[in-house]
């Protein structure tokens, strides 16, 4: 099994290889708005709604918005592009902005934009041995050892690799997006652990976008999105917008037992 665990390392490192390419390619386009960052799992929902993909009201067409779809926010090309300012505001894990902020005095965290989006899975029947994080993820990490106090080793990898991984039984266990595990045949349990939420994600941005009037208009917006989106029914129709998949009310109470929320963070300077 060690070498199964090193094949999924190797496949881990050329998918960041590929993965990078093409974000570096992405990022010569001249942007024509507001440059968002954003996930491609659960916490991108709420730029999509932003930039005008969400069926409600909050969401109607934005052309002054540019987003930045980010595979991997821990990827070193994710950090580049906020680096070399091509992203004015971006939705990235709590390490990813971390390292981003000590790097630089040029960005600040406005605060926590999801909760609890983190599931973990585990195989039916399995008492967990290797659970999957994704690589530099070191919450992830943190939480696993908290669960389980001994005989488990933690694998990371990258974020897309987690279901093939565990689907091909490298692993026994996978921490990954919501919307990941949903697809996942195996019991799920949610990261909010003895009523404490986990941050899954936080709202990063330049400090000089948030000192520009524009600043304001795109907070207003991101506030009503996430209203929007504590709406059941708003929250089902936008999932179909996004990714093609029609909710009953059983995935929507499986949202809700999982504890999974979107929040506004605090203004920067408020």
């Amino acid at each position: 099994m060690k070498g199964g665990v090193f094949a999924f390392a190797l496949l881990s490192f050329v998918m960041a290889a590929v993965v990078g390419l093409f974000s570096m390619e992405s990022e010569e386009r001249t942007p024509s708005g507001i440059r968002i960052g954003a996930p491609d799992d659960s916490a991108g929902l709420v730029i999509h709604c932003i930039v005008g993909g969400s069926g409600f009201e909050a969401g109607k067409i934005a052309s002054d918005y540019d987003p930045y779809v980010m595979k991997d926010c821990c990827a070193g090309t994710s950090e580049w592009a906020f680096g070399t300012n091509r992203l004015d505001v971006a939705l990235m894990c709590p390490d990813a902005a971390r390292r981003l902020v000590e790097k630089s005095s040029m960005f600040e965290i406005a605060g926590p934009a999801v909760l609890n989006s983190d599931v973990l899975v585990i195989r039916p029947g399995a008492v967990p041995k290797r659970i999957g994080i994704a690589h530099r993820r070191f919450y992830q990490e943190r939480l696993v050892t908290e669960w389980f106090t001994s005989g488990c080793s933690v694998v990371p990898m990258l974020p897309a690799s987690l279901p093939f991984a565990f689907e091909r039984g490298v692993v026994d266990a996978v921490v990954v997006d919501v919307l990941k595990a949903f697809a996942l045949s195996g019991e799920r349990i949610s990261v909010r652990r003895s009523g404490a939420d986990v941050v899954t994600y936080v709202l990063v941005a330049r400090k000089d976008f948030t000192a520009s009037p524009v600043h304001r208009q795109f907070m207003e917006r991101y506030e009503r999105v996430v209203r929007e989106l504590g709406d059941a029914e708003n929250l089902a129709r936008a999932l179909e917008g996004y990714k093609a998949v029609r909710w009953t009310d059983r995935e929507v109470e499986e949202w809700k037992r999982l504890n999974v929320r979107f929040v506004f963070p605090p203004k920067a300077g408020a």
